[in-house]
């Protein structure tokens, strides 16, 4: 987030992907992308979450189940992605 949020420019869309909409990795980078004036899309699953709350576009992406049994590996969040 320190670094890489340099080369964000006004003109720039910011696409940002978590299935929960709640990642400290991608929160920390909402007040950066909105400072700068860049637009933000999300792809998430939640519609409630800061992520999507933010975002000048909200694809949303509900995933009911993840392949796998233990719904630990994002197997279907990352196929919808």
């Amino acid at each position: 987030a320190h670094g890489d949020a340099g080369i964000i420019a006004k003109d720039d869309v910011v696409i940002a992907i978590g299935k929960s909409g709640e990642s400290e990795e991608l929160i920390a980078l909402i007040p950066t992308i909105k400072r700068i004036g860049a637009k933000l899309i999300s792809l998430t699953a939640n519609e409630k979450s800061r992520l999507a709350l933010e975002s000048d576009i909200l694809i949303l992406t509900p995933v009911l189940q993840e392949a796998c049994p233990l719904d630990l590996a994002p197997t279907s969040s990352t196929t919808i992605a």
